[in-house]
């Protein structure tokens, strides 16, 4: 069948362990067979003495006693293979779950960033959990349940043509119309269960909008918004769970009936072949027994086959998954020479919308470059270009005169650090957040990290220092206190480039002044990329390149584009022209780089 040919081929390592254990379930049904043929053996001479002949160790005085001793056997040995086969079973889907969702992590660990920002949240953590999950139970719950439907009904079958070729017939029919209906069970209830998947895929993703954007939600009031689509997500999970119950109940009521229409007619073959004396009471009973006991497993698994589907549309979505490709990994390893980094024509877009537009630039090692152009231009693009989370779709961007596509992923991040607004911290001790800069970091390189990045008052308050566990992935921070922290994470890792992508655009007057200072210290003899809205924070850049809907406009240093008379000087005029700038702005210092003016 279709859904155990799936489950071997995605077992991989547990796949010898679901073999054994579909052995032993064929084993276990065998023992179930044998309480009824002892039975039948037992009751032939009574029903009929006259013809059957039966050895002597089942006819003579210690008859009851060997069979007694057989039946205990079988029931022994029913209850050792179903345990067998249940450890086998339950700790393979464990175990490939496990290895699944491990294989998965990694694959998403080394796909573009790019194909993840493209993905709704919610799909992805549906596929690491509910469709695992859907995997997880088929060796242990719904395995032994197909064994039985497989092997049970075909050793009746044999029997019943053994006795009555008629009535093989007549079960061999009512089998056959059963597999149909349960057939077109099955083709019905796909559509559903990927309409159930992508719903609850996308309940999952307003669930985690809600939770993380619940301060939000508070303080404009969006309870109610956010509840109504969280209610249509509701409702459309709840829809497609009756669709698929609606399309099940049905077909899997009418394949019990076929077994039940299969039954009656060999009842009433039966009762024919007895009066006409051509089917003997043995014969008869042997085939009552076939009917009313051999097709039950077939009847259970009917209603474990909506289960079935849907851990194939799991499989098919982890897959779809698995199948993305992963990004060209070179495995060169070597360092490029030093750190220039240089756009060179550059063209890309996020599907058919163009973003870039053959840029071209060189941000010299050493020195600041500042991108700067209005919303929209591509000047985050530009950085993440650069950390690769897409490739270009022509031109090429390089390192020291290295293709970034010619360098592995690892070296691309020692090579690269980047501070933005947007800080992940991790709930584990603060140790361990430091360390995520560089794993072989010794405490007095940490306190040296800190003392850097201006967390030397934060260490203090902390209660355990360095053990402190940062709980919720240290949401009780500030903002200030969580850029803080990873600035000294940057600090350990001493990356030869730094990218700053309006690193202190957020943050207040102290904080700011904290981070700047951290940040002059850090950026000190690296390659420093600034994607900044704010233009008096880059005053002091050696290069500040302007972007202008995905192309390069011009280039130079500030006075020489202001001079210049081109987009910069009217952004520059128009920042200059916007409410608050002669109060506030005209005082702002530059962002405290090298070479910046104070």
């Amino acid at each position: 069948m279709k859904a155990i040919r799936q489950l071997l081929r995605v077992a991989g390592e547990e796949g010898p362990a679901i073999r054994r254990a579909i052995l032993w379930r064929l084993a276990e049904n065998l023992c179930l067979v044998l309480p009824m043929a002892m039975i039948f053996a037992a009751l032939l001479p009574v029903l009929d003495p006259a013809r059957q002949r039966l050895p002597e160790w089942l006819s003579g005085p210690l008859a009851p006693l060997w069979i007694g001793l057989l039946l205990l056997v079988a029931y022994l040995g029913q209850g050792f293979c179903a345990n067998r086969a249940a450890d086998l079973g339950y700790g393979a889907g464990y175990r490939l779950t496990a290895r699944l969702r491990a294989r998965l992590v990694d694959h998403l660990a080394r796909l573009p960033v790019g194909y993840l920002r493209g993905r709704d949240t919610g799909d992805v953590t549906a596929v690491l959990m509910q469709d695992v999950t859907a995997i997880e139970i088929m060796p242990g719950l719904l395995l032994p349940r197909f064994v039985a439907a497989a092997t049970l009904p075909l050793l009746g079958i044999a029997a019943a043509f053994a006795v009555e070729p008629m009535a093989g017939l007549v079960l061999s029919g009512a089998l056959a119309l059963a597999l149909l209906i349960l057939a077109a069970c099955q083709r019905m209830l796909r559509g559903a269960s990927e309409r159930r998947s992508a719903a609850m895929a996308k309940l999952n993703g307003r669930l985690l909008e809600f939770v993380r954007g619940i301060q939000v939600v508070r303080a404009f009031n969006l309870a109610t918004g956010r509840l109504r689509e969280m209610d249509a997500a509701l409702a459309a999970a709840r829809d497609s769970g009756r669709d698929i119950t609606m399309r099940f109940v049905v077909p899997a009521s009418a394949a019990p009936v076929a077994l039940a229409l299969g039954t009656g007619l060999l009842l009433a073959l039966v009762s024919e072949r007895l009066v006409a004396g051509s089917l003997s009471a043995a014969g008869a009973l042997l085939l009552l027994l076939v009917a009313v006991r051999l097709f039950a497993p077939l009847a259970e698994a009917v209603d474990f086959s909506a289960m079935v589907r849907q851990m194939e549309v799991a499989i098919d979505r982890v897959d779809a998954i698995l199948a993305v490709p992963l990004m060209a990994a070179p495995n060169d390893a070597s360092l490029p020479p030093d750190a220039t980094i240089r756009f060179e024509d550059v063209v890309f877009g996020y599907g058919a919308t163009p973003v870039l537009r053959g840029v071209s630039f060189t941000a010299e090692a050493g020195a600041v470059t500042a991108i700067v152009g209005a919303t929209g231009a591509g000047k985050t693009t530009i950085a993440r270009l650069l950390a690769r989370e897409w490739d270009p779709e022509a031109g090429r961007i390089t390192i020291g005169g290295v293709d970034l596509r010619d360098l592995p992923a690892a070296r691309i991040a020692e090579l690269i650090g980047v501070v933005s607004q947007s800080i992940v911290h991790f709930s584990l001790s603060l140790r361990d957040n430091l360390r995520i800069g560089r794993p072989d970091a010794t405490e007095a390189e940490m306190r040296d990290a800190l003392r850097a990045a201006r967390c030397e008052d934060l260490l203090a308050r902390l209660p355990e220092g360095l053990d402190t566990v940062l709980q919720n992935a240290g949401a009780a921070l500030s903002g200030g206190e969580r850029q803080r922290l990873a600035l000294a994470r940057l600090f350990l890792k001493d990356s030869p480039i730094v990218v700053l992508d309006e690193a202190t655009s957020s943050l207040d007057v102290e904080n700011e002044r904290l981070v700047q200072e951290a940040l002059a210290e850090l950026t000190r003899g690296r390659t420093v990329l600034v994607i900044a809205h704010r233009l008096w924070t880059v005053r002091g850049a050696a290069k500040i390149v302007v972007l202008e809907h995905g192309t390069l406009r011009e280039q130079g240093s500030h006075e020489a584009l202001r001079a210049g008379g081109g987009a910069y000087a009217q952004l520059w005029a128009a920042l200059r022209q916007a409410p608050g700038w002669r109060r506030i702005d005209s005082d702002a210092p530059p962002l405290l780089l090298p070479g910046a003016a104070g």
